[in-house]
């Protein structure tokens, strides 16, 4: 019984080692057929094929290795080398336009993989706003916790704080694109902590826009914040909800299982949320500008700077879902191609 239990798996052994050396010549030739094209004529489909098949390669030599080592020493060599021609087969000359062209379809992707997080993020959002709306009218006395005493009682006094950005609009621009881009890492730090942390970002600053609008109405204050907030408004409120939405891309991590690969998917959601994060931080610096340079002065009307405000908030969301190419995307598969030497151990 044991005999034939041995012969069946030798037989068994044999037809995977036919269906790996088939599977690799085929490679082999569509590999030739790719390399001998230029880059911009790749098809993502022919690309998506060949890494099909490679995965399929790594699978059956890896289980014939494990069971009977000696029948793939001779052709280990040649998967390495096909491993390499397939890593290498979009490699473009331009490191730097490679940098950039990665981080933006990594950035694409995300957001198209997890918008529904997004969405959930946003509805908290404007959930909280609505909160703080209903603080600033019910329980006025807790209003100091989400917004600044002096500011409260500039608006009673109908002072408008924001006018000292006149004064030094370069300094007061750093400060501000300093400040957003803070608080925006901050809500991605925060998001560590299983995603409570950005939560908790994502409420309190709600709370506070609802605050403001709530007390900006009572005290008749509300023309003045209106014609201030209209020209940067929409695009910060946009990448706050943002950046809490890229603290729960990487804290919801910490939900899934199986439980002892976490440390593994922490490093790569970490990955991952930067890629939302980075870019996030030169929209804030957009966002800083128009608050220093067109919020605080009267050159355009509430209706233009509501206007501006809605074209380069148009403007990120137009960017951020932006269709990525085939050549795009085939450059996102080789990067996530295994970089070992052997990727079959």
């Amino acid at each position: 019984m044991r005999q034939l239990q041995k012969k069946y798996f030798q037989k068994s052994l044999k037809k995977k080692y036919q269906i790996l050396f088939e599977t690799l010549n085929l490679i082999d030739s569509k590999l030739n057929a790719l390399e001998q094209k230029k880059s911009k004529s790749f098809k993502v489909e022919n690309f998506i094929e060949i890494i099909s098949l490679y995965e399929s390669l790594s699978n059956e030599l890896y289980y014939i290795r494990k069971n009977s080592p000696q029948m793939v020493s001779n052709i280990e060599d040649r998967v390495t080398h096909i491993s390499h021609r397939i890593q290498n087969l979009t490699k473009k000359e331009n490191s730097t336009k490679n940098i950039y062209k990665n981080m933006t379809t990594n950035y694409r992707r995300l957001w198209r993989d997890h918008g529904q997080l997004f969405l959930l993020s946003l509805f908290c959002f404007l959930i909280s706003i609505i909160l703080g709306w209903a603080i600033s009218y019910q329980y006025p006395q807790y209003t100091a916790i989400f917004f600044p005493e002096h500011h409260i009682e500039d608006m009673i006094k109908g002072h408008q704080w924001f006018d000292r950005i006149k004064e030094n609009p370069l300094l007061s621009g750093f400060k501000i694109a300093f400040n957003n881009i803070k608080v925006c890492i901050l809500a991605y730090m925060l998001g560590m902590f299983c995603g409570i942390g950005g939560l908790y970002i994502l409420i309190f600053n709600g709370a506070m826009v609802g605050v403001l609008i709530g007390l900006s109405y009572q005290y008749a204050f509300n023309e003045n914040i209106n014609g201030f907030i209209a020209s940067h408004g929409p695009l910060e409120l946009t990448l706050i909800v943002a950046s809490c939405f890229a603290s729960f891309v990487y804290g919801q991590s910490f939900f899934k299982r199986p439980y002892k690969d976490i440390k593994k998917r922490l490093g790569h959601t970490l990955r991952e949320s930067l890629y939302i994060l980075i870019p996030l931080t030169s929209w804030l610096a957009i966002a800083a500008l128009f608050e220093v340079l067109v919020s605080p002065f009267d050159y355009l009307s509430d209706s233009q700077k509501l206007s501006a405000g809605l074209l380069i908030a148009l403007a990120f969301w137009i960017w951020t879902l932006w269709p990525e190419s085939s050549n795009s995307q085939m450059t996102l598969l080789q990067s996530e191609m295994p970089s070992e030497q052997n990727p079959s151990t």
